[in-house]
């Protein structure tokens, strides 16, 4: 979330104590729902200084944005220039006067039953469209609406500008044999095989693709072999994540294939899940590895790929295909396999970063700068810390889900933890927290939807949430910090 929140300022006439609760409603599910920081006198009145009326109303004058809650007494409030809403008028007045064409007052009628010009105050009726209750089939909608005004963003907004691809691919793409695996990953070219797998994907050429991805997938699998190799007698613990890079970028290029499939937005390249099994089942690995760090390289490298591929699905808006990952079956061993989300040396507890959970993700979560490779599918480093702590704590919400499923979380498990998959976003920046929770929370159809297929009930899972905050709390950093990500009421922001 970059820079300070949109700041707004709620108008309104005390009609009645239903009215003033709409009101406080309103003003809760814009802040909740859209980040968006409201001021009125509602947040005032349990203020046990009281708070200066006039003070108040004054941050009219520096809010983004003004909505006015019209009502027939909020019209003759003004018009007549009474009270609390006379005052707000004189305001906002003065400043319509100053800038005649600004967006920053916005109308609103929240009473489905109350006619347009019963309501409109004199000073009012030429600023611009009134949002109108009656006008909207749902309250979520009518809301969704507001919001979309304050942002200022449309309802059918156009695509954005993306890259010229004829700018973004050679016309001819690179005969797959001229493409030097070995030098792209000693040099860190690794723009070319993106660029030529992105190429073979969008234009449909299912031969070419798979043809690249086995090409890759050799010789990148016979590159990490020597590095095991290297690295199998041992490797100190102050040298863990110097030789976590080497590992990483030389599964790049293997990453990229399967990217540049899924950013193709062609349904027949764009399920990549499957590459967690060739990360995980490498032939012939654990037999010479021995029992050093080297030997659990695999899951680093999955959980690496999975982090990276559901950040991406996340920056593109593709939330319910993290369901695809979370459910992916993974290999335990040559003949046994599990859900991803249940296997915690892939999760979160890497034992080639020291099985702790909280220096892997923030490993993870400072990549950007050090492997250029990145840069090739997210836009900034702002984006992609956003992306990864969005995907971090949904796959941690559906573990929760899951759990609550299998009724697995009890009052008196104090001392063992069954969470699969640990709250490692916690060690993210706050902004970054505030704007992955909100992002979840405005898909919350996607979680309603998910629970209704597990066969569990809003209720029961509000009724353990304490519990789970209880669970993830024995997730300290090993430092004795105490780090959280949730607040007790999210999980009714996000199920209600």
């Amino acid at each position: 979330m970059a820079g300070d929140p949109i700041q707004i300022f709620i108008s309104y006439s005390h009609d009645t104590h239903d009215h003033k609760v709409k009101v406080r409603e309103l003003a809760d599910t814009l802040r909740i729902k859209y980040g968006i920081d409201v001021i009125g006198d509602f947040y005032e009145e349990d203020n046990p200084t009281g708070g200066q009326l006039p003070d108040l109303m004054e941050k009219i004058r520096i809010c983004d944005k003004v909505i006015c809650i019209l009502t027939p007494l909020y019209k003759l409030k003004a018009d007549e220039a009474r009270g609390g809403v006379g005052y707000e008028k004189t305001i906002i007045t003065s400043e319509l006067y100053e800038n005649v064409g600004s967006s920053k007052f916005i109308p609103v009628i929240l009473d489905e039953n109350l006619d347009f010009n019963d309501c409109i105050p004199n000073f009012l009726t030429k600023t611009r469209k009134t949002i109108v209750r009656s006008t909207f089939n749902s309250n979520d909608d009518f809301i969704d609406e507001i919001g979309r005004v304050i942002y200022q963003r449309p309802k059918n907004p156009k695509p954005p500008l993306g890259r010229n691809i004829l700018d973004q691919m050679p016309e001819v793409a690179i005969p797959i044999e001229q493409i030097d695996i070995v030098q792209v990953i000693k040099e860190n070219n690794h723009q070319v095989v993106f660029d030529t797998a992105l190429f073979y994907a969008k234009q449909n050429d299912e031969h070419s693709y798979r043809a690249l991805a086995k090409k890759v997938k050799k010789e990148v699998i016979k590159e990490l072999l020597v590095l095991r190799d290297q690295y199998a007698i041992s490797v100190t613990e102050d040298k863990l994540f110097e030789v976590a890079d080497k590992f990483i970028n030389t599964a790049a290029p293997l990453y990229l294939v399967a990217f540049a499939g899924y950013l193709s937005f062609n349904e027949k390249f764009s399920k990549q899940e499957g590459l967690l099994v060739d990360l995980l089942a490498i032939e012939g690995w654990k037999e010479y590895s021995g029992r050093t760090i080297v030997y659990h390289i695999p899951e680093l490298l999955g959980y690496m790929y999975h982090h990276i591929y559901g950040a991406l699905q996340i920056d593109n808006d593709d939330v319910s295909r993290v369901l695809d990952i979370f459910e992916q079956k993974i290999p335990l061993n040559s003949s046994n396999y599990d859900y991803l989300y249940k296997v915690k040396s892939v999760t979160g507890w890497i034992d080639s970063l020291g099985k702790d959970c909280f220096k892997s993700f923030d490993y993870l979560i400072n990549s950007y700068e050090k492997w250029s490779w990145l840069r090739l599918i997210f836009a900034d480093v702002g984006d992609f810390r956003k992306a990864l702590l969005t995907y971090q704590i949904m796959i941690n919400l559906l573990d929760y889900f899951n759990l609550i499923k299998a009724d697995c979380l009890f009052e008196d498990n104090s001392q063992i933890s069954y969470c699969h998959i640990p709250p490692s976003a916690a060690i993210g920046d706050r902004q970054d927290k505030e704007y992955a929770l909100n992002y979840l929370v405005k898909n919350d159809k996607f979680f309603k939807n998910y629970i209704q297929q597990l066969g569990i009930s809003k209720d029961k899972l509000k009724s353990r949430w304490k519990l789970w905050l209880k669970e993830i709390s024995k997730f300290n950093r090993m430092d004795g910090t105490y780090l959280y990500i949730y607040e007790e009421k999210f999980i009714d922001n996000l199920l209600d």
